[in-house]
């Protein structure tokens, strides 16, 4: 957007509102909102400059989470004991967005175990399952 990473820091841009950002850092393309999205541009803007109520942090670390989880809690704590505070590791979002993925394939493979046990018994029996009259 701006040429190189010089150009865009303390720099200002208009948005499509007319609103003026000032430029403080600089992300690589991403996925933002899900896995299979192409990636995509993104922009962050300074907490004071925007209008929306939700905060996200991200944070990436090779400590442990439940370690890293604490930290994180008890600073935020320290800044204001009254926030709103919601953590959750990026390892749950990935287990429940695969699980939603893989779901219908477990699904189907468990029809066709209980279809190829049916056949089987329905072989053992002749090929005809019979009903005995009363």
């Amino acid at each position: 957007m701006f040429g190189s990473v010089s150009n865009a820091i303390g720099k200002y841009f208009t948005r499509q509102d007319g609103t003026r950002i000032q430029g403080f850092g600089i992300v690589e393309d991403g996925k933002y909102n899900n896995l299979t999205e192409a990636q995509q541009p993104a922009m962050f803007l300074p907490m004071l400059q925007s209008a929306s109520s939700q905060t996200f942090l991200v944070v990436r670390s090779d400590r442990d989470p439940g370690q890293l989880i604490a930290a994180i809690r008890s600073t935020v704590r320290g800044l204001d004991a009254g926030l709103p505070l919601y953590i959750e590791p990026w390892n749950n979002k990935c287990t429940t967005f695969y699980f939603l993925r893989t779901w219908p394939q477990w699904r189907w493979g468990v029809l066709g175990i209980m279809g190829a046990m049916l056949s089987i018994t329905a072989s053992s029996h002749g090929g005809v399952l019979r009903q005995q009259a009363p």
